[in-house]
């Protein structure tokens, strides 16, 4: 016999019931990035898709390149504008900022995280002032770029990084004296 102090039971006992009905769906079909939802779909869209993926892979290198050559023309104007002037002006500290912000996206885009660096670790004991610390990030910037140029889009460049690194490390000693 049924009775009314049963049917909250019998509610939850329908609900756990449909709960489980519904997690044995295919977890696939309800995933469209899914290897097997791609299967489901006609060959030329997975094509497309697939070829749109290669060439936002080529965009994005071919970005960081252009981050890395922009970023070592403004570290050899720095240097020369440090020679001549023997400080640092107004744009040339706009410039260190935008050097500073490219090369964390190339750090980023390349895998990187932040590796924190004592400066005398980077410019070495005796060389810490500005004036060797621009030449240095002259010298740093270089050598990123010539790693980013030896990488292709499937490579992860562990020099390039360190040498990332270096270079934030070499802009906060120029900024910051520390």
């Amino acid at each position: 016999m049924f009775r009314l102090s049963h049917f909250p039971f019998v509610v939850l006992f329908v609900c756990l019931a449909a709960l489980a009905a519904f997690g044995q769906i295919d977890a696939d079909r309800r995933d469209p990035f899914s290897p097997r939802h791609n299967e489901d779909m006609p060959r030329n869209v997975v094509e497309k898709r697939e070829q749109m993926r290669i060439d936002k892979e080529k965009k994005d290198h071919d970005e960081m390149l252009g981050r890395g050559e922009e970023t070592a023309k403004l570290a050899e104007r720095l240097a020369a504008s440090y020679a001549a002037n023997g400080r640092l002006s107004d744009v040339d500290i706009s410039n260190l900022e935008a050097v500073e912000k490219n090369v964390k996206k190339i750090r980023s885009e390349l895998g990187g995280d932040a590796d924190e660096e004592a400066p005398d670790e980077v410019l070495g004991k005796d060389k810490l002032n500005v004036a060797d610390a621009v030449k240095s990030l002259k010298e740093t910037t270089s050598s990123l770029l010539d790693e980013l140029k030896k990488t292709s889009r499937f490579d992860i460049s562990a020099a390039a990084i360190q040498s990332s690194n270096a270079a934030i490390t070499i802009v906060r000693f120029i900024r910051f004296g520390k």
